[in-house]
């Protein structure tokens, strides 16, 4: 099974995002958003407590690097509407958080 580790602490940004930088052990091989396989080793959880454009908590995973820096952001599959929760997304995602 996929485990996923913290990076480091969650922290809000200036949108009042929570985001958490996991790593993902091993790291799965996924397409990349030009379609390429690639591996994703990296995740940054994004939990917004309200959304801008609906007005309601959503978690969304995005493909990350070791900075904790958002390399792309089409949400992965273990996003989610309706809670903020990081490790929620998390084990969506069929990650185990270690």
């Amino acid at each position: 099974m996929i485990k996923a580790t913290k990076c480091r602490e969650p922290h809000t940004t200036a949108t009042g995002a929570i985001q958490t930088l996991y790593r993902l052990d091993p790291p799965p091989r996924d397409a990349s958003d030009d379609g390429e396989p690639t591996t994703l080793e990296y995740v940054v959880v994004s939990a917004l407590p309200l959304a801008f454009d609906h007005g309601e908590p959503e978690t969304l995973i995005f493909r990350g690097n070791a900075e904790g820096e958002i390399i792309s952001f089409l949400g992965l599959p273990g996003s989610y509407r309706g809670a903020a929760d990081a490790d929620r997304a998390i084990r969506n995602a069929g990650w185990e958080l270690a």
